[in-house]
């Protein structure tokens, strides 16, 4: 009885041994921390940068998102939803602005006998954006106060016209490309305007 024990102890060692060592975690490299974070360039976007969308199918036109936007971050999906008013007949609000001799801008809604909006809501819903963009999204609109005032107005004063639903889905190793593409103009754009501003001060000096 005590020789049968041995042997299956001896035999559970033997499949012991012959179990594969648990995985350690894998700790984050150097190249991920750096994917994670920020580069010079892009913290000067981190409040008041203009969003802009452009599509495969048609390069030569591109769009950007209001700065009367209200943005909601979905952190469960990564998505951000975001949401405006179009003022559809804004050339008549631009005629009745001039005819006080007054500027064009969304307070011109809030002067009395400024003609009706018409308008439309617009929801958008942009997903799979790398988190590390996250404050440069959140902080691209105008302050939120503003922009729930001029929408208010519009939904009180105008007339809602009839809605319609428009669906896009964007590839995410395109977009990888596009965005690396806009990145090195807007760096070239950069560099020319610096060198321009030092031919002028080494001009003024002379």
């Amino acid at each position: 009885m005590i020789e049968g024990d041995l042997k299956s102890c001896d035999n559970k060692r033997k499949l012991d041994s012959k179990k594969k060592p648990s995985k350690r975690p894998r700790i984050k490299e150097s190249t991920d921390i750096e994917e994670e974070r920020l580069t010079a360039f892009q913290l000067k976007y981190l409040k008041g940068a203009t969003l802009v969308l452009e599509f495969l199918e048609e390069k030569y036109i591109r769009y950007y998102i209001p700065k009367d936007s209200i943005i909601e971050y979905v952190e469960e999906k990564n998505e951000y939803i975001i949401s405006w008013i179009t003022v559809h007949n804004e050339r008549d609000i631009s005629r009745f602005s001039k005819k006080l001799k007054k500027p064009f801008d969304k307070e011109i809604y809030f002067v009395r006998g400024c003609p009706s909006p018409l308008y439309s809501t617009v929801t958008v819903v942009i997903a799979d954006i790398p988190k590390r963009f996250s404050p440069i999204v959140l902080n691209s609109t105008n302050k939120l106060e503003d922009v729930q005032r001029y929408m208010a107005q519009i939904l009180a004063t105008g007339a809602r016209l009839s809605g319609y639903n428009l669906w896009y889905q964007l590839d995410g190793y395109d977009d990888a490309d596009l965005a690396e593409h806009y990145r090195v103009e807007a760096n070239e754009y950069e560099n020319r305007i610096r060198g321009k501003r030092a031919k002028r001060a080494s001009s003024v000096n002379s």
